[in-house]
């Protein structure tokens, strides 16, 4: 009996915090990150910016399925919601506190310089930032949420991939450089082991720079990827 409620409490806990990971990225087919969704229980989405800013939550009406007609709307969640107060400080009071059972804390106005205000935890999952001493394409960018580390490509690489998401997790991400073809210049080449090609500058107008292999939307390493061109 009691090896049976350590087995519970094990998949419990993982459950819980496996909830609380990055579920999906919405990048432009230029490679600027629009968001980072994380999965929250009772199907809630929390979505945060490259830097640490909360944009916005909601249910995920889309949740268990492969494709979404209308991508990134979010129904209102109309469970608990619980708020900093007054009294809290300056760097997080008002920001939501709780989204149901899952707590939300912030760095402070006495952390770190350039960190106040910013994501410090999502449930049990810590959030790290590239500091001020670091490159400037991608400082102030997350470095790291829960298991889920980030690289950024920096002011030294090809101008068009500075400041752009050089891995996210296990995903490696690759553009096509400022020397192709006019259409598809810096746009994302590959994501992992998925390649996407475009339409050039020879093909007709109305199609050039559009994705021309490649799906807007799909998993990649556990992540769902949804792309806007």
């Amino acid at each position: 009996m009691k090896n049976i409620f350590i087995a519970f409490l094990f998949t419990f806990t993982s459950t819980m915090i496996f909830a609380q990971n990055l579920s999906k990225v919405t990048i432009s087919s230029t490679g600027n990150i629009e968001k980072f969704s994380f999965g929250l229980n009772e199907n809630v989405l929390l979505n945060i910016s490259k830097d640490g800013q909360i944009i916005d939550w909601g249910i995920d009406r889309y949740a268990g399925r492969a494709y979404e007609t209308n991508p990134g709307l979010l129904d209102k969640y109309e469970g608990r919601l619980e708020y900093y107060n007054a009294s809290e400080n300056e760097a997080f009071r008002g920001k939501i506190k709780a989204i149901g059972g899952t707590i939300i804390t912030y760095y402070a106005s006495y952390d770190e310089a350039g960190l106040a205000g910013k994501v410090k935890s999502v449930g049990p999952n810590a959030f790290t930032y590239f500091l001020k001493y670091e490159n400037e394409a991608f400082r102030g960018n997350i470095k790291s949420a829960g298991p889920t580390n980030f690289t950024w490509y920096g002011s030294y690489n090809n101008t068009a991939f500075v400041g752009k998401p050089k891995s996210i997790g296990q995903s490696a991400i690759s553009y096509y450089g400022s020397l192709d073809d006019e259409a598809y210049r810096a746009k994302v080449k590959s994501i992992g082991s998925s390649n996407f090609t475009y339409y050039s500058s020879v093909d007709l107008k109305e199609y050039r720079g559009q994705m021309k292999n490649g799906m807007q939307m799909q998993f990649i390493n556990g992540v769902k990827f949804y792309f806007r061109n």
